[in-house]
């Protein structure tokens, strides 16, 4: 009777120790199998794997005072496999990690400025206004100055239509003053960096306060032809020296006889600044 009652309590008892030993030597079995699944998931601690895997699986076989060191080195790994268990499977590389906080700034960027223009100069399209003077001596003891404005327009590439408004003051026996308006072209037969060389035709009415020349009369044409330079000042803004030299020519085209147009030739130096809008 006594040995039926004891027998399967002891053997109820041997398997207790016996799944008290499995449950002992569980956390093992995780490291055991889970830890290189976790250091090659995470790179990171690559440099943490020989350390801390050596200590807790080597407690097995250590003495009493070891084993109570140990449970610290398995808290360690059964963390870093939580780490690696929430941690998703698409989650970045660390290079693409960097790269996302790579564009983000926390000062501010100076802003580049931009050139006034952005089209070569002669290019189609763009517009510019002059400022200039002329300067026109006959050397017969005459001296013509004006003082001009002038808007331009390129049509193409390189070659340019406009209008110009011109003061006069005319230098003679008897001095005068007068206003003008002509049709000036350009073309820029010659580019380079920052200046250009150009030939140049136009043709202009003027009227005076009175004769131009002396025995002359008060209204007259402007013929003109010339050639010249642009020159850029500022690298980055379109603001050019012009300067040349054309033929200056005074006739009426003999509107009131061959006898009252004497007509008048001379060298025209002007000089002027080329802005463009």
């Amino acid at each position: 009777m006594r040995e039926c009652i004891l027998k399967p309590l002891l053997q109820r008892l041997k398997s207790l120790d016996e799944l008290q030993d499995a449950l002992a030597e569980l956390p093992d079995r995780f490291i055991e199998i889970i830890g290189p699944l976790v250091c090659k998931r995470l790179s990171l601690f690559d440099s943490l794997n020989p350390w801390v895997f050596h200590n807790a699986l080597q407690h097995r076989d250590a003495g009493q005072d070891t084993v109570r060191v140990m449970p610290y080195s398995r808290t360690l790994v059964i963390l870093i496999c939580l780490i690696a268990a929430s941690r998703p499977a698409s989650a970045q590389s660390d290079a693409d990690q960097v790269s996302l906080f790579s564009d983000v700034s926390f000062y501010d960027e100076p802003e580049t400025s931009n050139p006034a223009s952005t089209e070569p100069y002669g290019s189609k399209d763009t517009q510019f206004y002059m400022l200039g003077t002329t300067l026109a001596p006959d050397f017969t003891g005459n001296f013509d100055v004006s003082i001009h404005g002038q808007y331009t327009y390129f049509l193409i590439d390189d070659f340019e239509v406009g209008v110009e408004a011109a003061l006069w003051g005319f230098f003679q026996e008897n001095n005068t003053v007068g206003l003008s308006s002509s049709l000036v072209m350009r073309y820029h037969f010659y580019q380079a960096r920052r200046w250009s060389a150009f030939a140049e035709l136009g043709i202009g009415v003027m009227i005076a306060t009175d004769n131009v020349p002396d025995n002359g009369t008060n209204f007259n044409l402007m013929p003109r032809a010339g050639a010249g330079i642009t020159y850029q000042l500022f690298e980055n803004r379109n603001t050019r020296l012009i300067t040349g030299l054309r033929w200056h020519h005074i006739s009426n085209a003999r509107l009131t006889g061959e006898e009252r147009n004497p007509a008048r030739d001379a060298p025209g130096l002007y000089v002027g600044l080329l802005y463009e809008f």
